[in-house]
């Protein structure tokens, strides 16, 4: 998930691109990138209540 992250948010690749750089389906590449956005959002939201 952590480098699905990375190549869309940092690298600002397409879906499509990073689903063939590392072998999955679009779809499998953009649910990973949800669930990736979803999970560092949560921890972000953990800190800001310590």
């Amino acid at each position: 998930m952590r480098q699905v992250l990375v190549l869309r948010s940092v690298d600002g690749l397409p879906s499509q691109e990073v689903a063939r750089m590392l072998g999955k389906s679009d779809a499998a590449v953009r649910k990973a990138y949800s669930r990736a956005v979803a999970q560092l959002a949560s921890r972000m939201g953990e800190e800001n209540a310590q």
